[in-house]
């Protein structure tokens, strides 16, 4: 307990004492490490899970001071998911089986991070200016580079390079090969002048993270290639190769709204931007060609969803819908109270979880999930989220990962599913073999 006496007569000490005393007092209270109490996070019963189709897949407790950080982030790829604290901490762990696989501190502790991305062997953490590069598997850190200034945004990265904006309005990429060179020898490898592959100065600021598309068929070489994208604030959306030539440059009428997304299901694929002035457009990624664009009734402002021939777009507070990836059309159910067909749509749900079996989940309102039908955008029932707080967007497989604020973290998944199914990269999945029992 912190007590103020004022010594003699009120009236003898003057306001600006008073005032003086009271801002001591608060700053030595603020000053005082004080545990912050957070209740337990509570896994959904059984049957509650049944109500929507799922059922809980394993648990798991993320590294980290409870007395003073937070979860700050969820990535997850195929292979692992990954728990950012506040702290800087970082935990892995078995996306299949939740078994936790290592966690350190990377970069200074409390120090502002950006969204953890992953390849198939690294995954990368910018914490304040600096790039960490940790084998995914292991943690063990495979590169650190100081960057020459803090980032604009979270990056992007492919097999062989990291692409990172930066606040001087700058894109740099680099090759993971010469970073882990440079950390594990203090010097460039041979040949190589710089630490950078390029540097693309556009003059304009990114807000949100570029997108890497990963073997994609030019259709003017045929050959296949990696194009890196990305918007910018001044209404346009750039598109380089891996040696960071220009692909495009593509005038939209507004700046992005959301971070732009991948469509990995079509042969070229398509970048899909959503923009502030409520429209949603599909670009070829080599030529910057529309394949399609659909006004919207309100802005998007999360990154849009795209599994199969859908993509799952948030509208504000107002609810979710549905676009054709291949007409770029609303997607439409039939009406069988009225007998017409309507748009797709659920009211309610402000975020999206992922998408397993023939339902999307999201979380609505009253920060419950909710099952959705992807076939007829009926509810299928909801479940209390009981603490778990955080959850993120999982368009790489059908789990649901989602936390406490304190590092409680739970894998949901379809009643009777033995093994992810991946929905950027189906040809990676582990096969399903039936071996035979001797009698």
């Amino acid at each position: 307990m912190v007590c103020l006496r004022l010594q003699e007569h009120p009236e003898s000490i003057s306001m600006p004492r008073i005032l003086n005393r009271i801002l001591h007092v608060v700053i030595a209270v603020l000053s005082l490490n004080i545990a912050i109490s957070v209740d337990a996070a509570v896994p959904p019963s059984a049957d509650e899970l049944e109500r929507v189709g799922l059922q809980l897949n394993w648990t798991g407790q993320a590294v980290l001071d409870r007395s003073r950080d937070r979860i700050r982030y969820i990535t997850n790829d195929e292979d692992l998911v990954f728990v950012q604290s506040s702290g800087g901490v970082v935990t892995a762990f078995n996306a299949e089986v939740g078994r936790r696989m290592w966690s350190r501190q990377v970069g200074r502790t409390d120090a502002h991070s950006m969204r953890a991305v992953s390849n198939a062997d690294l995954v990368l953490i910018i914490s304040g200016p600096e790039a960490f590069g940790l084998d995914k598997f292991t943690g063990e850190e495979k590169f650190s580079y100081r960057l020459k200034r803090h980032p604009s945004a979270a990056p992007a990265i492919d097999d062989a390079a990291i692409y990172v904006p930066v606040s001087d309005r700058t894109i740099y990429g680099f090759s993971i090969q010469t970073l882990t060179h440079l950390t594990r020898y203090e010097t460039l490898p041979p040949g190589v002048a710089r630490p950078y592959l390029w540097r693309w100065a556009a003059n304009e600021r990114v807000e949100y993270p570029p997108v890497a598309t990963e073997s994609v068929i030019s259709e003017n070489t045929k050959q296949t290639v990696n194009v890196i994208a990305f918007g910018s604030t001044s209404k346009n959306l750039h598109a380089v190769s891996a040696a960071g030539t220009s692909y495009y440059q593509e005038f939209l009428n507004a700046p992005p709204s959301a971070p732009l997304a991948v469509d990995r299901h079509s042969e070229r694929g398509g970048i899909v931007v959503a923009t502030k002035d409520r429209n949603l457009f599909s670009f070829d990624p080599t030529n910057g060609s529309l394949a399609w664009y659909v006004p919207l009734e309100r802005r998007v402002s999360q990154k849009p969803l795209i599994v199969g021939d859908r993509v799952y777009l948030v509208m504000g507070v107002a609810g979710v819908t549905s676009i054709s990836t291949r007409s770029g059309d609303y997607v439409r159910v039939d009406n069988k109270r009225t007998g017409s067909t309507d748009r797709w749509f659920v009211p309610g749900v402000e975020s999206l979880v992922g998408v397993a079996g023939d339902r999307l989940y999201g979380v609505d309102h009253t920060r419950r999930m909710v099952a959705v039908s992807i076939d007829t955008a009926g509810v299928h029932g909801h479940a209390q989220l009981n603490g778990y707080s955080i959850h993120h967007q999982n368009s790489a497989t059908d789990r649901m990962y989602l936390a406490s604020e304190v590092g409680e973290l739970i894998c949901l998944k379809t009643i009777g599913s033995d093994f992810a199914t991946y929905h950027q990269r189906p040809g990676e999945e582990p096969l399903n073999v039936d071996v035979p029992v001797n009698e």
